[in-house]
């Protein structure tokens, strides 16, 4: 069983993803300064091939539902 626990406040968006079979986080990120003309996104997660990847990038993001779109990778 995964769980994904979210923390959104005004402007940010944090977030982890747990597989609890073996206790292992399997992403987790920040999204922060949502609305502003340059976002900032934080994200490490695993690949399919177990690969931890990480991804940090800077720019607009309008909303909190356009923040966790962007970054869905993480949750599959």
């Amino acid at each position: 069983m995964k769980i994904l626990v979210l923390n959104a406040g005004s402007s940010s968006v944090k977030f982890q993803l747990f597989n609890m079979a073996n206790n292992a986080v399997l992403a987790s990120g920040l999204i922060e300064q949502i609305s502003e003309p340059m976002s900032r996104t934080r994200m490490k997660y695993k690949d399919t091939s177990g690969v931890e990847q990480l991804i940090e990038q800077t720019a607009p993001i309008a909303d909190h539902h356009e923040a966790l779109k962007k970054n869905e990778s993480a949750f599959n």
